[in-house]
């Protein structure tokens, strides 16, 4: 029996599907249905993706790119391109047009393409395209509207104000046209799910873009383009009405498992509604968002505990407290909502008589990031949008909330020659006046001087004057003055950015860890806790180690200067104090000890 045993006869996995154009560019321009940016004028792109025979689907998914292209060929003003004359060659390339053909080759072509043969055609030297690779600002450019989109000079602001990275987690509502959905995707992409990039799914977190969008037929417009672009794995399309649904994802574990609400974990969040005002209660880390300033009843409820708290002390007892806010009372401070308190084994309860139905379930999770900072973006054209949106973003909790207006204008940068004299152009200064006067001066001596001459040697030397001013050259086009000028039509949609920020949650938990960090890095500076008491009413605050001033070369010298001023006259303080101490000493000497003649004179009375 041998001892090889049969091949593992277990069914290979599906390969991978190819990367993004938008996040990879190939070597060069593929059969595949991501478009390629066909660049027929400045304010002109088409995005159009080419098929091979054997593939099934459409070939454009633009009208207006279906229109130019027709059987294999792209048809424009400039000339018809065939599209094997396109493929294989690399991006950013110049295509040259295809010569004209009769009536009779057309149908001859005709006939071929509908045997299935390609069509081809020799380049001429007519008309030309460039072909690109797609990116998030030509798709922007070039894309199919079907709402008002978000261009490039909006979108990349305000992802820089969102600080989103590779790795963010991204929720967009109003998905429109796709252009902001698509620069998202790029900001946050830092490998596929499934591995593509050559990444491993345990390397940390995907970065992912969900896009909310109400309108059904644009929902199914995106999605098809998300999948023909390659972003099926980075962005997800769900139809919902945010204002109403909020921002949840539904999940199940298995198929017998009904759907649960799963939070997507959302960093940064842009908001491209009518009315985003209405969204942002579901927008907050609270089970319980109530508002921070007073309400329509003159209550002022208490901030919510928190998912993890379930019980507040009142006095001396502890009780659960349920609060109940009515959404139209959240968000309308004006309105006259009736609120009543119910007090009940220790249970305080407010209720609405209005609005009993919208009120926020606290078993469903948040859509936010409870580990991170997260921060908000709304695209609003109105001022009047603008005020009810901070208003509500203040009593949520955001902080940090400013409005933005990007005015971008394209600037045209050029040089422009001036005029000369034989333009017609006047002299600009007095000595050019002067220089001009003296050059016609020495040419009609010199044609005086050429009328009067026989021979021909004296017709090929003419005077220097005229041969160095004949000689002279015209200033090229790297010597003309440098003009700009903005330019009049620009293609832009110009509305409010309002900014926010809301800071991670922090516990009592948290509060611990940041003062054990406190004390094991301070080395003992503080001893205490940062609000512990001491003698009084005092506290101990740490004002953190003491920062040493720079200083300049001259204050260097200046204190040392000083320094040896002090020594000096605490050198001669000292010389001083001997000096006059030492004659006292000499003094006190002198008195206590009795001198030999006193003694012999003592022992004299004696005797």
């Amino acid at each position: 029996m041998s001892e090889k045993s049969e091949p593992d006869m277990a069914p290979t996995s599906k390969p991978l599907p190819p990367l993004s154009a938008f996040l990879h560019t190939p070597e060069s321009i593929p059969y595949s249905s991501s478009p390629s940016i066909i660049h027929l004028k400045r304010d002109l792109l088409v995005p159009l993706s080419f098929q091979s025979n054997d593939t099934e689907g459409p070939e454009t998914h633009d009208a207006r790119a279906a229109a130019y292209s027709s059987k294999g060929v792209l048809n424009t003003r400039f000339g018809d391109f065939p599209h094997s004359s396109i493929v294989g060659i690399p991006y950013g390339s110049q295509v040259r047009a295809a010569p004209a053909t009769n009536n009779e080759q057309n149908r001859k072509r005709k006939r071929k393409e509908d045997a299935g043969g390609a069509a081809t055609a020799e380049p001429v030297s007519s008309g030309f395209l460039h072909v690109l690779a797609p990116t998030a600002e030509l798709w922007t450019a070039s894309l199919p509207h079907r709402t008002q989109v978000v261009y490039t000079p909006d979108s990349s602001f305000i992802l820089h104000k969102l600080q989103v990275r590779p790795g963010s987690v991204l929720i967009e509502a109003g998905a429109g046209s796709g252009s902001f959905t698509h620069a998202g995707a790029r900001a946050v992409y830092n490998g596929y799910p499934d591995g593509r990039s050559g990444v491993g799914k345990e390397e940390g977190r995907r970065g992912k873009v969900f896009s909310f969008e109400f309108h059904k037929e644009r929902v199914q417009k995106l999605t098809d383009e998300i999948g023909r672009h390659g972003l099926d794995g980075l962005v997800e399309i769900v139809h919902r009405d945010v204002c109403k649904a909020g921002f949840l994802l539904k999940r199940k574990a298995d198929e017998l498992e009904e759907e649960r609400d799963v939070s997507p974990g959302a960093t940064a969040v842009f908001l491209d509604l009518p009315a985003p005002w209405l969204a942002l209660p579901h927008l907050t880390r609270q089970t319980c968002p109530t508002p921070s300033l007073p309400t329509s009843t003159g209550l002022t409820p208490s901030p919510s505990p928190g998912p993890s708290a379930s019980a507040e002390k009142i006095g001396e007892s502890t009780a659960t407290v349920t609060a109940i806010i009515p959404l139209q009372d959240l968000l309308d401070p004006s309105s006259s909502a009736k609120v009543s308190i119910k007090t009940e084994d220790g249970t305080i309860t407010i209720l609405d008589d209005k609005v009993s139905n919208e009120t926020f379930d606290s078993a469903k999770p948040s859509a936010l990031s409870s580990t991170e900072t997260v921060r908000i973006c709304t695209f609003s054209p109105c001022i009047e949008q603008v005020t009810r949106t901070v208003s509500v973003l203040r009593k949520l909790g955001w902080v940090d909330i400013e409005m933005v207006e990007v005015q971008h204008r394209r600037v045209e940068v050029r040089r422009q020659n001036p005029k000369g004299y034989e333009d017609g152009a006047g002299p600009r200064t007095v000595g050019e006046a002067v220089q001009r006067l003296k050059w016609v001066g020495e040419y009609r001596e010199h044609k005086r001087e050429r009328d009067m001459a026989d021979t021909t040697s004296t017709r090929q030397n003419p005077t220097e004057a005229w041969k160095t001013q004949n000689s002279r050259e015209k200033k090229g086009a790297k010597d003309g003055k440098i003009v700009t000028r903005i330019e009049p039509e620009i293609k832009s949609h110009t509305s409010y950015l309002v900014f926010a920020v809301l800071p991670r949650e922090w516990t009592a938990e948290d509060e611990a860890a940041a003062q054990a960090l406190v004390n094991q890095t301070t080395k003992g500076v503080v001893n205490a806790p940062v609000d512990g008491d001491l003698k009084g009413n005092g506290k101990l605050r740490w004002g953190g180690e003491k920062e040493e001033k720079l200083l300049s070369k001259r204050q260097i010298k200046k204190a040392e200067r000083g320094k040896r001023k002090a020594e000096e006259r605490r050198v001669k303080a000292e010389e001083a104090m001997e000096d006059e101490s030492a004659p006292a000493a000499n003094e006190e000497v002198g008195e206590d000890i009795p001198s030999a003649d006193d003694g012999n004179d003592d022992m004299e009375v004696d005797g």
